[in-house]
């Protein structure tokens, strides 16, 4: 009888929410597990009994305003188990020796809720051991990938919790336009470090040339986004480029910001753009900029021009800053 059961539990099979974190509780104590789960809810660490477990190696989303802070902060403290995160994670995935198991379910209250109240999961528990090699290998390439948790990173997860809150959202849905999220809570756009690009005039047709004859790399790709004549560009910002008053596009620059220099010495730097006119807000998804938004930046054109930093002809200024000017008015 005992190798029957034994035979069952090792057959694939469909897991419910519910049933996610008694299985892994289970698997943790006589086994290894790599977990790369984007979120974490209150509770979650002994919902999975990590601190009785073997031990492994966790992968988890902290900068995403949609891991209830303290819980990560609990993660961190785990002396059997090694963790990091990674920023682009949105997985739920858990490799054991005999097992992987993927699907839906974060560790959180609705993703392993045991009554009603929560969301509808599934999941799929697999013996395979090709698919479990295959699992192994893709963990170790995220945790390649992956970076140590700082207590900055921490700081800034309580804060992204706090605001999304305020906000009164559920994770990945704001159900607002940029102009209601700034109503709601302006420090969000500092904590996702959004800033407002001003400019008189567009990329003028050297700067085109110079950047697609040029030896930098970057400068050719077909998404990037030339900025000709500013002092500088934050570093892993998303910028809202605005000529005249009318917003124009939407850009990102990553941790290293390329550039390229003009014949009259002057920096060229470059973005990448974005599809589409919308804000990706840790926690919230994408956040449209809305047409009060679009007015609202009209109207203040010259105000934000005035108190923005740069030279005569570009200017930039962050957004929670700037968020000051463009709410002071109903439009």
């Amino acid at each position: 009888m005992a190798s029957r059961e034994s035979k069952s539990s090792r057959v694939d099979r469909l897991v419910s929410g519910q049933g996610v974190a008694e299985l892994i509780k289970k698997t943790a104590k006589r086994s290894r597990v790599d977990i790369a789960v984007a979120f974490w809810g209150n509770g979650a660490v002994e919902k999975l009994g990590l601190r009785a477990a073997k031990g492994g190696r966790i992968i988890c989303n902290v900068v995403s305003g949609a891991s209830f802070a303290p819980e990560l902060r609990k993660l961190t403290t785990l002396s059997n188990f090694e963790v990091k995160m990674l920023s682009s994670l949105y997985a739920q995935a858990y490799v054991a020796d005999n097992l992987l198991l993927a699907g839906s379910s974060n560790v959180a209250t609705n993703g392993m809720s045991e009554n009603k109240q929560g969301g509808t999961e599934l999941n799929v528990c697999i013996h395979n051991h090709k698919l479990i090699e295959e699992a192994s290998r893709w963990f170790g390439d995220l945790w390649k990938e992956a970076i140590a948790i700082e207590d900055d990173d921490l700081i800034r997860a309580e804060a992204l919790w706090a605001a999304k809150a305020k906000c009164g959202v559920v994770a990945g849905v704001s159900g607002k336009g940029l102009y209601g999220l700034l109503q709601s809570n302006a420090s969000i756009a500092s904590l996702n470090n959004i800033h407002l690009a001003l400019f008189k005039s567009g990329t003028s047709k050297e700067t085109r040339k110079v950047g697609e004859e040029g030896d930098v790399p970057e400068a050719k790709d077909e998404r990037s986004w030339y900025y000709d004549y500013f002092e500088s560009l934050p570093a892993s910002a998303t910028i809202i480029d605005i000529q005249r008053g009318q917003v124009q596009a939407v850009s990102r620059t990553g941790h290293y910001v390329p550039s390229f220099r003009l014949h009259d010495g002057a920096s060229v730097w470059i973005s990448y753009k974005e599809d589409g006119l919308s804000v990706p807000i840790d926690g919230l998804g994408r956040v449209p900029v809305d047409t009060r938004f679009k007015k609202a930046v009209k109207s203040h054109w010259a105000e934000l021009w005035k108190v923005s930093s740069g030279n005569s002809f570009c200017r930039i200024i962050e957004l929670s800053r700037a968020a000051e000017i463009l709410l002071c008015t109903s439009v």
